[in-house]
């Protein structure tokens, strides 16, 4: 089948989480590798839809396609391997809250917080946290005994809806506040705080995030169903049971997208060592170098695949690179696989992806996954370019929509 390729710029919005920091729900979390709001109501708006008509997105990320999903009276169902997401992704979408109880704890909190006073730090069941990250690496001194008196403080709110709302509140500002920065990867800053106002970012957060909930309309929100499993098999997920599918898998990049949210997943309970954090990359899609194990190493079956690899080989500066290559192609059919069993005929899938590079060598990711795709039954409908960018290395790239129907 001839390869359409468009360019759109109505949807150069589509792979960019940017447009979403300003909002509402949507900027509770900000999750770089997400993509942007519009694109997803663009999206819905467009396709027919019938009384049960269902969304799936198998890889929900902080749940930009549930939250929107949501306000349109859809139904939704989405899947992340990651916790710490389908932790953010049920918070955005559970939004049956009450507000006065509400603004009650926030009162008290509020309070609270003005009794702080830096103290040696005493480890104690109450406090419900790890040693891993509590210390002056990773927070300053000054910074880390704030963060322990708000953890204890979140731990004593009997509601455990409002609990995990001011849980996201702080984790939102946790990079921030600790010597960390936000890029492809996570990194130390150049310039690490001495001191930092963590207690009144938190409420300036907390704040934003209960006027969200006093402007938006909820009176047809949908709650979806959000499950932390594998995307490759959706074991909850029926036969013949979804008619759209819009999601973002992990881009061959090599980006750890685990290690990105180490200190969120730390500060919730979700990581209490550094071996959990190597059982967690064991379970995703390999799409990192650090992803590559032998337990999941798979030799690809893909003709273009097998000939990239090859020429990889010879100049790869860590040979987990070809590896993670052919594992991740075998990997993303099994996800299509799956997803051609789940989906109802006439269906359609919005894949937005990225290409990527190696040693000056183009992986053409969008389009090898529309082969992937159509070994799987899918049709390609066609493939649209929304952003222009460049590899370390010169080489054009691109991210783009991949659509595609079930036959």
């Amino acid at each position: 089948m001839t390869r359409i390729i468009t360019k759109n710029p109505e949807i150069n919005h589509g792979t960019n989480f940017k447009n979403n920091i300003t909002v509402p729900i949507h900027n509770w979390y900000s999750y770089l590798e997400g993509f942007a709001w519009n694109f997803v109501k663009k999206t819905l708006t467009e396709l027919p839809k019938k009384d049960d008509f269902t969304v799936l997105d198998p890889f929900c990320g902080s749940g930009t396609t549930l939250v929107e999903s949501g306000f349109m009276g859809l139904k939704s169902i989405g899947y992340d391997i990651n916790p710490f997401l389908t932790f953010v992704s049920k918070i955005k979408t559970d939004l049956q809250f009450d507000l006065r109880a509400t603004e009650s704890e926030m009162s008290k909190l509020q309070h609270n917080l003005k009794e702080f006073q830096i103290k040696k730090n005493s480890w104690s069941e109450d406090l419900k946290l790890s040693e891993l990250y509590a210390n002056d690496r990773v927070f300053s001194p000054k910074v880390l005994p704030k963060v322990l008196f708000v953890k204890r403080l979140l731990n004593n709110i009997p509601n455990q809806q409002i609990h995990d709302f001011f849980v996201l509140a702080f984790c939102s500002i946790l990079i921030e506040i600790s010597n960390y920065r936000r890029g492809p990867d996570l990194a130390y800053k150049r310039i690490k705080h001495d001191d930092y106002p963590v207690l009144q970012r938190f409420l300036e957060k907390i704040q934003r995030m209960v006027d969200d909930l006093k402007r938006i309309d909820i009176s047809r929100l949908k709650k979806p169903e959000i499950f932390n499993e594998d995307s490759r098999h959706l074991k909850n997920t029926p036969d013949n049971a979804v008619d759209c599918v819009i999601t973002s898998p992990p881009y061959l990049n090599g980006t750890n997208y685990f290690r990105n949210t180490k200190l969120e997943l730390w500060f919730t309970g979700m990581l209490t060592n550094a071996d959990e954090l190597h059982q967690f990359r064991e379970k995703t899609i390999t799409a990192g170098i650090n992803d590559v194990f032998k337990s999941k190493n798979k030799e690809s079956s893909i003709s273009e695949v097998k000939t990239i690899v090859t020429e990889i080989n010879k100049t790869a500066y860590d040979q987990r690179i070809p590896q993670m290559i052919s594992t991740y192609f075998e990997e993303i059919s099994e996800c299509f696989t799956t997803l051609y069993r789940t989906m109802r005929d006439n269906g359609r899938c919005y894949w937005v992806i990225g290409d990527s590079a190696f040693s000056k060598i183009l992986i053409p990711t969008d389009r090898i996954t529309v082969s992937i795709a159509e070994n799987a039954g899918f049709k390609h409908i066609k493939t649209e370019i929304t952003r222009q960018r460049k590899s370390r290395s010169g080489l054009g790239l691109h991210e783009a929509v991949v659509i595609l129907e079930k036959k």
